[in-house]
């Protein structure tokens, strides 16, 4: 009987250790499927976590784009308002440097520039004379010609506008600097304020001189008549290739001819002028 017994004992204890064995392992399969879901969750929380940010980053760069956007578009609207005040101490509406802009543009397209830069020099174009509010009226207004002495203050608008627009991250008004700086040089190196000649004129500078001398020939000032469209003409006719780009010239003429096809008689009369085909 205790032979029996201790056997028996033996054999519960023996089953006890085997059930001890598979609840080990159930508990260690049960852990790594813990842990393995564990491990999933934690990875798709890292996820979503990594998407807000994404989204997050996201929208703050779209609202930063979008403030400086309208940073930008009130520091041009502040240099245009500023630009139109000199403008009207010159002329008696404003509106020249409007028609600069528009004539700028319209020329650089002849020329097939790239559109958003012809779009741009439209803007920045209309920035060129901003440095006048620097020029006292006794010499913007004088009637009559300047001493050597006040034609040197007035040649520091071009320098006075660029220090007014530097400094600006906007590529339009970066191009707006570089246009006050240069519309007064000349294609022969005989203007200022740095005797540029040729090529080293920035290509805005050497297209907006002559949309700039088109429109104040042939608009009224205290100290002179308006010209006619003919006698314009003639004139920026007459300096290409020393006052004026060449290229520049023959396309500001293919424009002038589209508006007003009469006026071939006064491109005829210069028969020297070599012929530029218009597509």
């Amino acid at each position: 009987m205790y032979r029996e017994l201790s056997r028996f004992e033996e054999a519960l204890n023996h089953q006890e250790a085997r059930f001890d064995l598979h609840q080990d392992l159930f508990n260690q399969g049960t852990d790594l499927r813990i842990k393995t879901l564990q491990i999933a969750h934690d990875t798709e929380h890292v996820r979503q976590q990594a998407e807000i940010l994404r989204l997050r980053t996201t929208e703050l760069e779209a609202l930063v784009r979008g403030r400086t956007h309208e940073l930008e578009e009130y520091q041009l609207e502040a240099f245009q308002r500023l630009a139109v005040l000199a403008e009207f101490r010159d002329t008696d509406t404003g509106e020249h440097t409007i028609r600069v802009g528009d004539l700028s543009a319209e020329i650089a397209h002849e020329l097939h520039e790239d559109s958003e830069w012809c779009e741009q020099l439209r803007m920045a174009a209309r920035l060129h004379d901003i440095g006048k509010v620097s020029v006292p009226d006794a010499i913007l207004l004088k009637p009559g010609p300047l001493t050597t002495e006040e034609f040197e203050i007035m040649k520091t608008h071009t320098t006075v506008g660029a220090q007014i627009l530097s400094g600006s991250t906007y590529p339009l008004i970066q191009l707006g600097a570089i246009v006050a700086l240069n519309h007064h040089e000349r294609w022969d190196g005989t203007g200022y304020p740095s005797g540029l000649s040729g090529v080293n004129i920035p290509r805005c500078g050497r297209i907006v001189t002559v949309a700039d001398v088109f429109d104040a020939l042939t608009s009224e000032r205290v100290y002179k008549r308006a010209w006619s469209q003919e006698e314009a003409l003639d004139f920026i006719i007459s300096a290409r290739g020393h006052q004026f780009e060449p290229e520049v010239v023959d396309a500001f003429i293919a424009i002038i001819l589209r508006r007003h096809p009469h006026l071939r008689a006064v491109v005829d009369a210069h028969s020297t002028m070599p012929a530029r085909p218009h597509g």
